[in-house]
């Protein structure tokens, strides 16, 4: 006998050789997610697999196209990188800074190349960090400012020994980002369209009162 995760691994393998419908993935541990992706990865070369999910992770993982729907409707499809270019908020960035190299390990000498990140950004973009940890600062770039980053990171890297900046990353935003402005749009439609309804619906009840008055 074995646990919920290695049937669910035995139940996965079994689909793909008889190319069935393999189980959910996200109610099982990390170690068997990934080994559930890994099959149906492997299993993806000569096969067309329909796979749907609530996990925005696991589509960006397995996805060639992903499709999004909202209150039953299909809203975009693409691949994920053409969904986060169109859809996105912009650019995650990811600055790390490290202790100076004389030796001084005290929280204010990470603290002061922490500060001097922030207002090279602040001056530079205008932006500040939406989190930010002890050697990490997290920012959020918004799109309008795709066309000066550029030379930012730029200057940012000539700088980089002076400001003792050790790491940057630089990534779109996430699946679950596109999905949330995505379901935020729906919404919003939806609620105007009531309104509307709604609107039109007392017009209609205006005017037939008015015209019982006028009889």
């Amino acid at each position: 006998l074995c646990g919920a995760g290695g049937q669910r691994r035995c139940t996965t393998t079994l689909t793909v050789l008889r190319s069935s419908t393999w189980p959910p993935s996200q109610s099982q541990d990390p170690i068997s997610r990934r080994y559930v992706w890994d099959i149906i990865q492997e299993a993806k070369a000569g096969r067309a697999i329909v796979l749907t999910t609530h996990s925005m992770e696991e589509a960006d993982i397995l996805g060639d196209r992903i499709a999004i729907m909202a209150r039953g409707r299909l809203k975009a499809i693409g691949s994920s990188l053409r969904l986060k270019q169109k859809y996105g908020a912009g650019y995650t960035l990811v600055v790390s800074v490290q202790q100076p190299a004389s030796g001084d390990n005290s929280a204010d000498a990470l603290g002061a190349r922490a500060e001097a990140v922030r207002d090279f950004f602040l001056s530079r973009l205008s932006l500040l960090p939406f989190d930010e940890g002890r050697c990490h600062l997290h920012y959020l770039v918004p799109r309008e400012h795709e066309a000066r980053l550029g030379a930012v990171l730029v200057e940012l890297e000539q700088q980089q020994a002076a400001m003792g900046v050790s790491d940057v990353q630089l990534s779109l935003t996430s699946l679950e980002e596109v999905f949330l402005t995505i379901a935020r749009k729906v919404g919003a439609g939806a609620v105007r369209a009531s309104q509307t309804r709604r609107m039109c619906l007392q017009h209609v009840h205006s005017l037939r009162s008015t015209w019982i008055a006028l009889v």
